[in-house]
């Protein structure tokens, strides 16, 4: 893992010490008629500087960037014992007391050559550049960091333009950094120097590429530089409103992922998401798992619903939890418009719905499911199968037959037959009227072609197309959540809405 010093260069970053100039009986000091300038000369070199206005640095000149920049590089050599990095310096002793290890550093600095030639900035922002300031700072960091490599990335248009250079580092933020995001270890940031509107867009952009990983840093006057924790409040409200988003949708599979610490947000979120993907076990285990701390958090009420459901669970009762989580999640999916995926689910719902129902009301030992015989087919008897329906009933089997039925294996559409029947006959309730269960059979039926296509041929279903053909059959989405309500006893997005706003809430959503 590698770690960079990426610095943004401003007109104040290379300066000469005043102090050591005056006291070195080398150099001479010279005021230009007229002008606050000053000539500093030594006989073979010369240059023109201005006393710093900035209280917190009197004893230190500054100079022109541009022309003067270029001037005292190439008399770098003479004047190298005076000049200095005033803001840059103090992070880097920082970096080295701690123990820091740089192998990259990064100068930043704007060159607005081509738009000064073509008119479009005027000679005060030109000759502000830090073009040669670079060259400067980046010979005196060799000296700090003799086995660092350190590169430079030039701006060269629209360096206040804020929208502009978001943008441009949207684009380029992976190639500024020589490695893949992988191998780099921790990003030391100090976009202090230079141009505003490039020091945010840059800040932002690399903390929402390398997140943590980068590390903000400030020199303000007259104190020790300093780490900011902008980073982690940033990072913190962005993902903020990621997990607030997703909990409006009942994603909370990707909320849990957003999550950072194991704290009872987490677990409250991660039992939601094992009861929607159906490892009910799981969810029993961890909804025992509060503590009495977090009971209090949470609330008694919800904790009350979360550990109602016992351990040990009758293959019935655990059935029926199950089916009405996959009730709630085919409305979620709903909500999402997933249709493809809400479809699929739809028909588990209806498979098991009146198979479900069958096995409660009559008490039966074994699933109906179990009587599946994959060595059969629609010519073949299924003798256990069959004896099975003559057990519930004498009549399930002639009527079976008189509907169409397959008969061979347990199947969607036996199921629904089977229950039918036995309601007719009385030997099981159902809330719906005969005429509901059959129309809500019939939509099932409208439904199993485009089911059949997103199963089989890699189809889809949009939403439009899945109101249009409920809507034939007198249903909106609304009525056909009430119809599903009235089967499993389930009621609008139950417990998982009370946990969805119970989350929100921790999140000042």
């Amino acid at each position: 893992m590698k770690n960079y010093l990426i610095i943004t260069l401003g007109t104040r970053d290379v300066q000469l010490r005043k102090d050591l100039i005056e006291q070195s009986g080398v150099w001479r000091t010279v005021a230009i008629e007229g002008k606050r300038e000053l000539m500093i000369t030594n006989g073979e070199a010369e240059l023109v500087v201005t006393p710093n206005p900035n209280e917190a640095f009197p004893d230190y000149y500054i100079l022109l960037p541009r022309k003067m920049g270029l001037s005292l590089y190439r008399q770098l050599p003479q004047y190298r014992t005076v000049v200095e990095l005033p803001l840059i310096m103090p992070l880097v002793n920082k970096l080295q007391e701690e123990n820091k290890s740089i192998d990259q550093v990064l100068l930043i600095y704007t060159d607005q050559e081509s738009e000064h030639a073509r008119g479009v900035i005027d000679g005060f922002h030109y000759n502000n550049d830090t073009r040669y300031f670079k060259d400067i700072a980046k010979a005196l960091l060799q000296e700090k960091f003799a086995e660092a490599q350190i590169s430079e990335y030039g701006i060269t248009e629209k360096v206040t333009n804020i929208d502009f250079q978001y943008q441009h580092f949207t684009r380029t933020k992976h190639d500024l950094l020589s490695l893949p995001p992988e191998q780099i270890g921790e990003i030391f940031l100090l976009p202090q120097g230079g141009i505003d509107q490039i020091n945010q867009a840059i800040t932002l952009q690399l903390i929402q590429a390398f997140k943590h990983k980068v590390r903000l840093y400030q020199q303000a006057e007259k104190t020790d530089v300093t780490e900011l924790r902008f980073t982690h409040y940033f990072l913190n409200d962005l993902n903020k409103q990621k997990i607030i988003k997703h909990l409006e949708d009942y994603d909370f599979d990707k909320a849990l992922d957003l999550y950072l610490n194991n704290t009872w947000e987490r677990k409250l979120c991660h039992y939601a998401h094992l009861r929607l993907s159906l490892l009910l076990d799981d969810a029993i285990k961890l909804g025992n798992e509060f503590s009495k701390k977090e009971k209090q958090i949470i609330g008694y009420e919800l904790v009350g619903q979360i550990s109602k459901i016992p351990f040990k669970l009758s293959r019935i009762e655990k059935l029926q939890i199950k089916l009405q989580d996959t009730i709630i999640l085919f409305k979620v999916l709903c909500i999402q418009k997933k249709y493809n995926e809400a479809l699929i689910k739809l028909f588990t719902i209806f498979e098991n719905l009146f198979k479900t129902s069958i096995e409660t009301q009559l008490s039966l030992n074994k699933e109906l499911g179990d009587y599946y015989n994959p060595e059969k087919n629609v010519s073949g008897q299924n003798e256990k199968w069959e004896n099975l329906l003559n057990s519930l009933d004498k009549s399930i089997l002639p009527y079976l037959k008189q509907e169409d039925i397959w008969i061979d294996n347990p199947n969607r559409k036996a199921y629904f037959k089977i229950f039918f029947q036995l309601c007719r006959i009385g030997k099981v309730t159902s809330i719906l009227s005969e005429k509901e269960l059959n129309n809500f059979n019939t939509l099932i039926e409208e439904l199993a072609g485009k089911r059949n296509g997103i199963a089989h041929r890699l189809s889809s279903v949009s939403k439009t197309e899945f109101d249009t053909i409920i809507q034939k059959l007198g249903y909106t989405t609304d009525s056909l959540f009430d119809t599903l309500d009235k089967i499993a006893s389930t009621k609008e997005l139950g417990l998982f809405k009370v946990i969805k706003i119970k989350l929100l809430e921790a999140q000042g959503g």
